[in-house]
């Protein structure tokens, strides 16, 4: 896959990926206790993988395809298309038993998943923006 993103980019991306993944399973899984990853609701190794590489990756792929210079209706359907994919990905780790739901339904996950993606979407710009005035 031909890299869109510049380093900075990459940089924001990660760390913004993996703040929002890390605010949402605080709530949603810590302190709510709605899902959790493994085999019982203890923190486990399988936890930080997640949290330290699917969120961030996701994301970085997420935003290094994103159509950005094609018509505001393609990129609302590319984004639709990857937060169904991600919610996919989630059902396939539901049934692997990677994840387990304890109050959470799949179909809050498109939600969740919307709400991240855009969160990382519009730190991106700002990234962006903020690069270009800086090498202005």
């Amino acid at each position: 896959m031909e890299r869109q993103l510049t380093r900075i980019e990459v940089y924001c991306v990660f760390f913004s990926a993996l703040y929002s993944a890390l605010a949402f399973d605080a709530l949603f899984k810590g302190r709510y206790k709605l899902y959790y990853y493994g085999s019982d609701a203890g923190v486990h190794y399988i936890d930080f993988v997640f949290r330290l590489s699917l969120y961030p990756l996701t994301c970085l792929v997420f935003l290094n395809m994103y159509p950005l210079r094609s018509s505001r209706k393609i990129q609302v359907l590319y984004f639709i298309g990857v937060v169904l994919l991600a919610t996919l990905m989630e059902w396939g780790l539901l049934q692997l038993s990677v994840i387990n739901y304890d109050g959470w339904r799949l179909y809050y996950t498109p939600l969740k998943y919307s709400l991240i993606f855009f969160l990382v979407f519009l730190n991106w710009i700002v990234t962006k923006k903020f690069a270009r005035q800086r090498y202005a």
